[in-house]
């Protein structure tokens, strides 16, 4: 069955990719398998732009950063952006080998820190055109120049997603991790996915879960602040639903870009 039209914009979070307790360490396996299903769904007609996290790459040499220097600086870029793109030539390696039609776009070409928001600006255009081209776009979290005299920021791979989302206003954005979704725990330890958050419930989980991060190496904030992204996202009124579900059962990323067949994970929607 062709999935013809259907558009998706995907996240491999940085745990999933990378074992984040060891540093500079890329799960291979996993890699090779998830650019399998991202070949077999694209093959069924889907079309995406494709977003990786940092891991134990990027975040490692950002924390290193933090705690020799205390803040970031110009001088950090170098390593950070030398860093994620021996990540990024891993994935896109096995994307390749596919014959997938991949174009690499490293945010810190096209992205600036404004130093008087201290947020970051990115200029999409070339994304957009290799998209509507019929390439597969790929980006990856990464380090910013300033646009003055501030510290460079992180622009994350769960913010390029939803930003790009806003843009292309694909089908679903799908956040694939290294957990199963959104849990629900009850006190007696007993957990379980929630399969479908609506926008009312989502900013009382958000702030259930706190700040925190799922491993030890996270510069861009754990689960907590991904749902926040979400809930801004939701907010901006035509936006994409998203899906927050496992890369590591396998298939089940196949089946979420797809949209076929049952899959593990949490759908966060509007209404």
């Amino acid at each position: 069955m062709r999935c013809d039209g259907r558009t998706v914009v995907v996240k491999l979070g940085g745990s999933l990719i990378t074992l984040k307790q060891k540093a500079l360490t890329c799960r291979r396996r996993v890699v090779a398998r998830l650019a399998e299903e991202i070949y077999e769904a694209w093959s069924s007609g889907v079309r995406l732009v494709l977003i990786h996290g940092g891991g134990s790459y990027g975040h490692y040499v950002a924390m290193h950063e933090l705690k020799t220097k205390g803040a970031l600086t110009t001088g950090s870029i170098p390593q950070i952006a030398r860093t994620m793109r021996e990540l990024n030539s891993i994935i896109v390696k096995e994307l390749e080998k596919h014959g997938l039609p991949v174009v690499v776009f490293p945010p810190s070409s096209f992205c600036i820190t404004d130093c008087t928001s201290y947020k970051v600006e990115c200029n999409f255009t070339s994304v957009i055109k290799s998209f509507e081209a019929g390439h597969l776009p790929v980006l990856y979290g990464d380090i910013t120049y300033p646009d003055g005299m501030c510290e460079p920021r992180i622009v994350s791979g769960d913010e390029l997603a939803l930003s790009l989302a806003d843009i292309i206003r694909p089908d679903i954005v799908v956040f694939a991790m290294d957990v199963k979704g959104v849990l629900e725990r009850k006190r007696s330890g007993k957990e379980w996915v929630i399969s479908k958050v609506n926008l009312s419930r989502l900013e009382e989980i958000a702030k259930r879960l706190g700040k925190g991060s799922s491993g030890v190496y996270d510069v861009t904030g754990g689960i907590a602040s991904k749902l926040e992204l979400i809930e801004r996202h939701l907010k901006r009124g035509l936006s994409s639903p998203v899906i927050l579900t496992t890369g590591l059962l396998r298939g089940n990323l196949k089946r979420v870009l797809a949209g076929q067949g049952k899959y593990v994970g949490t759908l966060i929607t509007r209404d």
